[in-house]
């Protein structure tokens, strides 16, 4: 089968490994450090979901983060950190114990859109963030 723009295969023969191109994946916001030079415009209501910038000598690294408590007199958040599961799908997880972690607003650089949930009671449930790709980020 032979693909236009709007179809992608893989290196096959076989129909079935190709999948109609999806409008998300059109508007797809693509994250780099350049975007996140700006700060927030504005501050992340308690239950929204943010990236996290933590910078060492030698390295930044974002995580994601949900937020828990709003900014304190100190301009801390209270913030619980997911863990990735599936950095080639870009997917994430609720930690096994909920520990909370004050951030400074400054190191808060992108409020994320609400993700969309997958999973079961029984399973693990995963957090996927439409719309935004941050396979360009060193995400930790």
């Amino acid at each position: 089968m032979e693909c236009d723009e709007k179809v992608f295969c893989q290196d096959s023969d076989d129909d079935d490994n190709c999948f109609e191109k999806d409008e998300e994946l059109e508007n797809t916001n693509v994250l780099t450090e350049q975007s996140l030079v700006n700060s927030l415009r504005r501050n992340p209501e308690v239950g929204e979901y943010v990236l996290v910038l933590f910078t060492t000598k030698k390295q930044r690294v974002y995580y994601v983060a949900k937020i828990i408590e709003t900014k304190n007199h100190e301009m801390e958040f209270n913030v619980c950190f997911l863990k990735m599961k599936r950095k080639s799908e870009q997917k994430f997880c609720m930690p096994d114990k909920s520990e909370k972690y004050l951030v400074s607003e400054d190191d808060l650089k992108f409020i994320l859109p609400t993700p969309t949930v997958s999973g079961t009671a029984k399973r693990q449930s995963y957090y996927k963030f439409p719309g935004i790709d941050l396979s360009l980020l060193n995400m930790g």
